[in-house]
C-alpha cells in the first residue's frame, strides 16, 4: 500500500499572521495620539427681533371711523384705518360742480368763437370789395379777438380746477392710509371714534420676514466668531430649532461699561415670522494651553508626564480633566501635533 502525501498548513498560518500584523499596525497608525491646542467652548445667546419696525401715523386730521387690522395680522391691500372724509368729500363735490359749469361755459365760448371767426372771414371778403363799412369790420374783429381771449381764460381755469382735483383726491386717499404689505401689526394705538391729527400714531408694524439677533461680544469672541463666519453660515438653535446664521452687521461702537461690541446675525430661512426667541450659538475659543487624550497621560508619580512617540518622557502641568481629555499648560517640548505613546487603554 502506498502512503498518502501529508499537507502541512504552516504556510497558511504564516500568511494569516502577516495579515494580522499588518492590520494591527494600520490600526495603531489610525489611533495615533496627538497633542492639540486647548479649546474652550461657550454658548452665545441672543433674542431674535424683526428686521425693521415702524410707527405708521395719520397724515390728516379727523375722526377714526374704522380700524381694519388687529395685533398679529399681516398688512394686505385694505387700508390701515378709515378717517372721516365728510369735509373732503364736500370739497370734491363742489369742485365737480364747478368743473361742470366751466365745461358748459367753455362750450358756449367755443361756439361763439367759431361764429365770430366765420363773421370775421365774411366781413374780410366784403371789406376788400368795399361792401362793408370800416367801423363794422373793426367791431367784428374786436369781438373775435375777445372771444379767443375768453376761450383761453376758460381753458386756464379748467387747468387750475384739474390741479385742485388732484390735490383733493390725494388728500382723500390720505384718509385711508396704507402700510407696507407683508408686515405685521405689533401694536394698535387707535380705536373707532378716536380723534387724530396729522402726525398722530396709528399702528406699530414690523417686518418678520427676516429675523436678526444682536449679540454683545468681547473682542476675543468677536474675533473667533468672524473667523468661523469666513467658512460659511454658522449652525445654531432658535428655540430648539436648528437654523443657520450669517453676519448682518458689525457695529464699531464700543460700550465702555460692558466692554463689549454689538455684532448682529441674520437667521437664514427663518422657521417662523416672530421675534423674541432665544438663539444659542456654540463658539470655540483658544484656551491658551494644550489638550491630550487621557490614555497618553501618566499620573502614577507626583509629577504627571507623557511619553512622546520617540520615547522621551516630558513632564506636564495638569490644569483639569474634561470629557476624556487632559488640559495642560503649554510646553516647548510638546508643540501642537506632537505624537504621543499610548500608556493605557
Amino acid at each position: 500500500m502506498r502512503a498518502e502525501p501529508q499537507h502541512h498548513p504552516s504556510g497558511f498560518f504564516w500568511l494569516l499572521w502577516i495579515l494580522l500584523a499588518l492590520a494591527s499596525v494600520a490600526q495603531a497608525d489610525s489611533e495615533v495620539l496627538r497633542v492639540t491646542p486647548a479649546k474652550r467652548l461657550l454658548t452665545l445667546e441672543g433674542y431674535s427681533r424683526a428686521w425693521q419696525q415702524a410707527t405708521l401715523a395719520a397724515e390728516v386730521s379727523g375722526r377714526i371711523t374704522e380700524v381694519n387690522y388687529e395685533v398679529g395680522q399681516t398688512l394686505a391691500a385694505a387700508p390701515l384705518v378709515a378717517i372721516d372724509p365728510t369735509f373732503i368729500d364736500l370739497d370734491l363735490a363742489q369742485l365737480h360742480s364747478d368743473q361742470r359749469a366751466l365745461r358748459l361755459a367753455h362750450a358756449k365760448a367755443e361756439r361763439l368763437s367759431r361764429f365770430l371767426e366765420q363773421e370775421y372771414q365774411r366781413h374780410l371778403a366784403l371789406r376788400d370789395s368795399g361792401g362793408v363799412a370800416r367801423a363794422r369790420f373793426d367791431d367784428i374783429s374786436q369781438q373775435r379777438d375777445q372771444a379767443r381771449l375768453e376761450l383761453d381764460a376758460l381753458a386756464e381755469q379748467q387747468q387750475r380746477l384739474q390741479i385742485e382735483q388732484q390735490r383733493l383726491e390725494q388728500q382723500r386717499r390720505r384718509h385711508q392710509p396704507q402700510g407696507p404689505a407683508g408686515w405685521q401689526i405689533v401694536e394698535r394705538l387707535v380705536s373707532p371714534g378716536d380723534w387724530v391729527t396729522s402726525g398722530s400714531p396709528l399702528l406699530r408694524v414690523a417686518d418678520y420676514c427676516r429675523l436678526l439677533v444682536p449679540l454683545q461680544v468681547t473682542a476675543e469672541e468677536r474675533s473667533a466668531l468672524l473667523q468661523q463666519l469666513q467658512t460659511g453660515p454658522l449652525a445654531a438653535e432658535l428655540a430648539g430649532q436648528p437654523v443657520r446664521c450669517c453676519l448682518y452687521s458689525d457695529n464699531p461702537a464700543f460700550d465702555p461699561t460692558s466692554r463689549k461690541r454689538q455684532l448682529t446675525l441674520e437667521i437664514l430661512a427663518p422657521p417662523w415670522p416672530r421675534g423674541g426667541d432665544l438663539l444659542q450659538l456654540a463658539l470655540s475659543l483658544d484656551d491658551g494651553g494644550l489638550q491630550l487624550p487621557l490614555a497618553a497621560l501618566e499620573r502614577a508619580f507626583e509629577q504627571p508626564r507623557v511619553r512622546r512617540a520617540d520615547g522621551q518622557w516630558v513632564p506636564v502641568r495638569l490644569r483639569e480633566l474634561r470629557d476624556g481629555e487632559a488640559l495642560i499648560d503649554a510646553s516647548d517640548q510638546l508643540p501642537a501635533g506632537t505624537p504621543l505613546a499610548r500608556l493605557r487603554d
